[in-house]
């Protein structure tokens, strides 16, 4: 998995669940303070503002949570894959990557 797609994936998780928690808070507000005039403008601004900030929110725990390197390596080892090092001079890394292509299958995307 690329990490930018672990952090928007989880910037818009965040932002979906924050924005109809926002949405239910305006409701209670509504409900509760029985603003019947208002009600047109505290729903939309308590979900949109919510949402905002469940996405910004997101965005930083899918980056510095679950998408940092290691944290998608663990990913990969955790569906069975393995994980090769290569040490050496760049023409001997290229080498073995070059030797390696060959047998490793095609990444789904």
């Amino acid at each position: 998995m690329n990490p930018l797609r672990i952090v928007i994936r989880k910037a818009i998780v965040y932002a979906i669940v924050a924005g109809v928690v926002g949405a239910c808070i305006g409701g209670l507000v509504v409900l509760i303070g029985k603003l019947q005039h208002e009600w047109m403008l505290i729903l939309p601004t308590c979900a949109l503002v919510s949402g905002l900030s469940g996405a910004f929110l997101g965005g930083l725990f899918g980056l510095f949570g679950e998408g940092t390197t290691a944290s998608v390596y663990r990913h990969h080892l955790s569906q069975g894959r393995y994980l090769l090092m290569m040490e050496g001079s760049e023409n001997l890394v290229r080498w073995g990557q070059e030797v390696l292509g060959y047998y490793s299958a095609p990444s789904p995307r």
